[in-house]
């Protein structure tokens, strides 16, 4: 039984975690539906996580051309994503 419970517990803090991006309910349906497909293309959860482990293996052995590019695609992708929010609260202020 207590596998079931540490399950809820993660996902609930995904749930907060969510909530912080600053993204509209309608974006967040649409972001989440992604994923669903995603996973269900790799076959869940778990292995996404396992591949991730392993590419972390693999980045500290010393990482591939291809690793080193996609982080930094990630990290590109965080940079628009809170510019974006930064843009998104000066709007807030000009209009009041």
């Amino acid at each position: 039984g207590h596998d079931a419970v540490t399950t809820t517990n993660s996902l609930d803090d995904q749930r907060v975690e969510v909530g912080r991006t600053g993204l509209q309910p309608s974006e967040l349906q649409t972001l989440s539906d992604k994923l669903k497909h995603k996973q269900s293309d790799t076959g869940g959860l778990l292995s996404y996580t396992a591949k991730k482990r392993r590419s972390i293996d693999k980045y500290i052995e010393g990482a591939s051309e291809s690793d080193a590019k996609a982080s930094s695609d990630m990290m590109t992708f965080l940079m628009v994503m809170s510019e974006r929010d930064a843009k998104r609260e000066e709007m807030r202020y000009e209009r009041q």
